[in-house]
């Protein structure tokens, strides 16, 4: 058997910095804003189904891969440390409306692509969501 014992113990704290200094928030911003400036042009067309086949298969990987570098970049710190207007959020909401949008048009593409090629009518292609992902089902 095993018991650990603790204590909270406050630090003494030596400077008047804040946290948020160890990172350059405003180029991390500015790399949010960059995102958010590329991609909601595309919400209209991902809207009326305009993005379709490869393009939809394409503009998905595109997004991922850009998007998955925020985590890497942003210290996702709370939100009431960070600047006024934190794009994060707005960031993550356009993420989830272009890679979810696509991702019907996505699956029918790659479903039509593989049926060519396959022997089975169904191979059981399904296209994850965000919501998969944070689920750990994807």
């Amino acid at each position: 058997m095993s018991i650990f014992r603790a204590r909270h113990v406050d630090l003494a704290n030596t400077s008047d910095r804040s946290p948020i200094e160890a990172w350059d928030v405003a180029a991390i911003a500015h790399q949010y804003e960059t995102f958010i400036e590329r991609w909601r042009p595309l919400l209209p067309q991902i809207r009326t189904g305009r993005i379709t086949g490869a393009r939809a298969v394409a503009t998905r990987t595109e997004v991922m891969d850009t998007y998955r570098r925020f985590p890497v970049l942003d210290p996702q710190l709370p939100i009431a440390l960070m600047p006024a207007d934190w794009p994060r959020g707005r960031a993550r909401e356009l993420f989830v409306s272009v890679y979810d949008g696509l991702a019907a048009p996505a699956e029918e593409h790659v479903r039509a692509v593989v049926a060519r090629f396959a022997d089975s009518p169904d191979p059981g292609i399904r296209a994850h969501t965000t919501g998969d992902l944070r689920a750990g089902a994807a």
